[in-house]
């Protein structure tokens, strides 16, 4: 332990002075009378009390910090990890794999417990402690590269040594987990295999990649990467369906006998809103080692993000037609033409009014409530609309009262640089 402050600790000796000096003068006074009446005995008490106050104010500005070490020698940690998804089941010896895992454990505490603090973790997702003796390898989904990255976070600043990985190195959910090893700097890390190493026939969905969220109407790749362990020169139909419909389907040729990796891609159309389900599935094949992993199940969020225009006009006309040919092609919009006389004035979700001819008739309710409205609004202003109603839309429009109609052209301006036109648009203004 020691004592350190900003200010010297050589100021103790000046402070303790001048209290010595400020009590004495305070207590001689003869003009305190009360002093006067003190026996010695009690005079010589208050000036001591007197002193170690002001002392104690002295050294506390001082900002002395009184600095405590505290060493405490720590085991360095071997983490022991075990895989426990049921893929660790598929092999014949598996009904020995728990009892030679428990015997990892007891073999481990046994020679290496005087140099390392050993600590026994479920290894398939975020590590969770091993308390009961009993493992069940039951875990649907290994996520080794989510292991090792919560390990990091866990044992930040620790003295982590080591760890050693028991699995088959089967995982089905996140990244590889070689690239989260190289946050481990200080730590090593060993592997024991779990499994037979000779290939067996079999094919496999080795991974999906889809869009956890889609947009109705839209398509969205599925991407599936499909792996043949010893299947030859064969071929296989890869398919996905929805409520025991197939979407789709195509075929995969496998080229080499002993391992091949193949991808398809699937465009699927959301057709329907909410979360979806998809089954993917490979045709099965004749003494295949495994068939549970020729099916995929993948969930996608379908939502409906489609603006809503509302077009509203007081009679058909072959813009109209036109418009609605080019609005009803976008997937994006969702538009309801409707005539002011059929309309039930439900502005409910309505992203944009569109109103064609506004003031050809004597409209002044739909008017009031379109315009008091916040949604956004488009006046399509034709030779028909009456001139007094369109100056009550405050669009900043002046049109005079005469009939008299011009034809106007647009053109480019092209000192304009807050954004840019495609040339499509240009040629088409």
């Amino acid at each position: 332990m020691r004592f350190s402050s900003e200010i010297s600790l050589w100021w103790i000796i000046p402070i303790l002075g001048m209290a010595i000096f400020l009590s004495l003068w305070l207590y001689s006074r003869k003009t305190n009378s009360w002093v006067n009446e003190l026996s010695k005995s009690n005079r010589i008490v208050l000036i001591t009390l007197r002193i170690l106050s002001l002392f104690t104010l002295g050294v506390l500005l001082l900002g002395i910090i009184f600095q405590a070490f505290i060493y405490k020698n720590e085991k360095p940690i071997l983490l022991i990890g075990i895989d426990d998804s049921i893929s660790m089941k598929n092999y014949r010896d598996s009904s020995k794999l728990e009892n030679r895992v428990l015997q990892l454990f007891a073999g481990a505490k046994e020679k290496l417990s005087d140099q390392f603090d050993i600590q026994t973790y479920h290894y398939s997702n975020i590590p969770e402690a091993i308390i009961e003796s009993k493992i069940k390898f039951d875990q649907q989904t290994t996520n080794l590269n989510q292991a090792f990255e919560s390990t990091y976070e866990q044992f930040y600043n620790r003295n982590l040594a080591a760890i050693l990985l028991v699995s088959d190195g089967n995982y089905n959910i996140g990244g590889n987990p070689i690239y989260a090893l190289d946050k481990f700097t200080t730590t090593s890390v060993f592997t024991l295999g779990v499994g037979d190493t000779i290939a067996k026939r079999d094919q496999l969905i080795k991974h999906v990649s889809n869009n956890d969220v889609a947009f109705l109407k839209n398509d969205f790749p599925v991407v599936v990467d499909i792996e043949g362990i010893k299947m030859g020169k064969t071929s296989t139909e890869v398919s996905i369906e929805q409520n025991g419909n197939k979407l789709a389907t195509q075929t995969v040729q496998f080229k080499d006998g002993t391992s091949d990796y193949e991808q398809v891609t699937f465009m699927i159309n959301a057709s329907s809103p909410g979360i979806q389900q998809y089954t993917i599935k490979l045709t099965s094949k004749d003494n295949e080692f495994n068939y549970e992993n020729n099916t995929r199940i993948i969930y996608v969020d379908v939502i409906d993000s489609r603006s809503k225009v509302l077009f509203l006009s007081e009679s058909i006309h072959p813009d109209i037609a036109a418009m609605k040919s080019v609005w009803e092609k976008d997937q994006n919009l969702e538009v309801e033409f409707k005539l002011l006389s059929d309309w039930n004035k439900d502005l409910k979700n309505v992203d944009l009014i569109v109103w064609y001819e506004p003031g050809l008739s004597n409209a002044r309710e739909y008017q009031k409530l379109i315009l008091e409205n916040s949604i956004s609004k488009l006046f399509i202003v034709g030779s028909q609309s009456i001139f007094n109603h369109i100056q009550e839309l405050n669009i900043s429009l002046d049109i005079p009262s005469s009939k008299n109609l011009d034809d106007y052209q647009a053109s480019v301006n092209t000192s304009f640089n807050f954004f840019t036109l495609t040339d499509a648009t240009k040629n088409a203004i």
